[in-house]
């Protein structure tokens, strides 16, 4: 009975020693090993982690020079869409503002607003710029959207066209072999418009069609008889109104003869090619062609108000002929083909007194002019009796470029029989 006191004493005083040291361990693991992080140390931790790894990202402005840093640490150049803008950055990173120019394509920046939201975007849409509108595309691929588009523009009921140097065209405008008119006058925004019908410009009147696809509407009638609304009308090479207007006093307007219909005018010319054959050689039926394609049947400005119905330019090559021709010329705007596309450009053609005059004049000129010293241009064409043989010995001789102009004279020649002037 003793003995199981004390060995019951024994293990209650083992049991308190147990759980002293296990106290005092803990003790010691709690001084050692410190308090958890909370919650709200671990979130801080993590943004701590997060501003060191994109340290300096974002937009950055050193005095005006303006940049984005990328989270790699290095600047944004090339285009890049940062929010709800198109910007384009350049080689060393600086942000572009104004009119730059990347692979051919225009762009606008603004030059204004607020660094990393409209300052530097790239304009799209038709906007003002310089007191200018311009169109800049709204949708494409990287390079594309915010590029100034050229060519024909439709914005709202209105059409526009902007010339491959990004200016916007204004008033009578040749595009191709067309000719156009483009409003001058009129709010800001749409002036450069595209006029259609009727429009009378420096007191010549023009139409310009109402209708038609994109390049024909608004394109001016030139060198025909058209019908509008139940009337006839003529209009001459240039576009103009023909009408018969009395002689006036000034030299370089008055017209030199009146528009006849083109049985009159083939039958006119028909006659004086004849007379003149008598002297120079030179098929009158030739000749007859020569002044219906050439003049537009006596409706090309040349025709009317110079007597010209060859186009013949005060100077040809340097080569001078017996002739007529007073030495009066007229002033005119043409279409000269140069560096791969038709520009519009002021030249002086000879003037004549009569269409009669111009006949014999071409025909001296087809039979004096020389293509070098003592040898003629047109070898073989004055006598020569076959139509076909004459008109190819004029291409030959270097007369006209288009390589269709001896099948079109030939066909001239034998819709209208003009071999009966021979």
């Amino acid at each position: 009975m003793k003995q199981h006191f004390v060995t019951r004493r024994f293990h209650a005083k083992h049991a308190a020693m147990i759980f002293l040291m296990a106290c005092a361990c803990l003790m010691c693991l709690l001084t050692i090993c410190p308090k958890p992080a909370d919650a709200a140390s671990s979130k801080n931790v993590l943004r701590t982690s997060l501003s060191k790894r994109n340290h300096g990202a974002g937009w950055t402005q050193d005095g005006e020079t303006v940049s984005y840093i990328l989270p790699s640490g290095k600047k944004a150049v090339g285009f890049r869409k940062i929010g709800r803008y198109w910007y384009h950055f350049d080689k060393s990173g600086t942000l572009s503002t104004g009119w730059f120019t990347v692979k051919s394509r225009r762009y606008f920046a603004k030059k204004t607003g607020t660094v990393g939201k409209t300052y530097g975007a790239l304009r799209t849409g038709f906007r003002k710029v310089d007191g200018v509108y311009y169109f800049f595309n709204t949708t494409g691929k990287k390079g594309v959207v915010g590029s100034q588009r050229t060519g024909w523009i439709i914005a709202g009921r209105h059409r526009y066209y902007y010339h491959p140097d990004g200016t916007k065209a204004s008033g009578l405008t040749a595009i191709g072999r067309k000719l156009f008119y483009f409003s001058e006058t009129g709010a800001l925004k749409y002036r450069g418009r595209l006029v259609t019908g009727w429009k009378t410009i420096d007191g010549k009147k023009y139409y310009f069609r109402p209708t038609g696809k994109t390049g024909t509407i608004g394109a001016a009638y030139r060198s025909q008889k058209v019908k509008i609304k139940k009337k006839y009308y003529r209009f001459d090479a240039e576009g103009a109104l023909i009408t018969n207007v009395a002689k006036s006093a000034s030299a370089n307007t008055a017209p030199v003869a009146s528009v006849v219909s083109n049985e009159v005018f083939i039958e006119t010319i028909g006659a004086l090619a004849h007379a003149d054959m008598q002297q120079s050689g030179v098929l009158a039926s030739v000749t007859t062609a020569q002044a219906i394609l050439e003049s537009a049947s006596g409706t090309s400005v040349l025709a009317i108000y110079a007597g010209n119905l060859f186009g013949m330019k005060a100077t040809l090559s340097g080569n001078n002929w017996t002739s007529a021709w007073s030495g009066a010329t007229y002033k005119k705007q043409t279409l000269e083909y140069m560096n791969n596309s038709f520009v519009s450009v002021y030249a002086d053609f000879r003037k004549y007194e009569s269409w009669a005059q111009s006949v014999a004049d071409h025909s001296a000129y087809l039979t004096g002019a020389q293509k070098s010293k003592g040898v003629l241009r047109y070898t073989g064409l004055a006598g020569e009796k076959d139509y076909k043989k004459a008109a190819s010995i004029i291409k030959a001789g270097g007369y006209a470029t288009d390589p269709g102009y001896v099948a079109k004279l030939c066909s001239l020649i034998e819709r209208y029989n003009l071999t009966r002037f021979d």
